[in-house]
């Protein structure tokens, strides 16, 4: 279940495009809070910048940067 939805979300948030927020939370079927709070882990992680009054948008990264920022930020936790 975890690859599938991976894989769904992936091609829906390009690297570099914006997040469009309640198109996530609809989707998902969450609150803001929670989805801001997931927000906030992945631009400490780097993945995701905050732009205040624009909006969060994917960080640019090759795949192999992006792998290696996810396998640190998982072995954190």
């Amino acid at each position: 279940m975890k690859k599938s939805f991976a894989s769904s979300w992936r091609a829906k948030l390009a690297s570099g495009g914006w997040v469009d927020e309640k198109r996530v939370i609809d989707k998902l079927r969450v609150s803001r809070t929670p989805f801001r709070g997931v927000i906030g882990i992945l631009a400490k992680g780097g993945l995701v910048e905050i732009k205040p009054y624009r909006g969060f948008y994917v960080r640019s990264f090759s795949s192999a940067k992006t792998y290696a920022c996810a396998i640190a930020n998982f072995a954190k936790v």
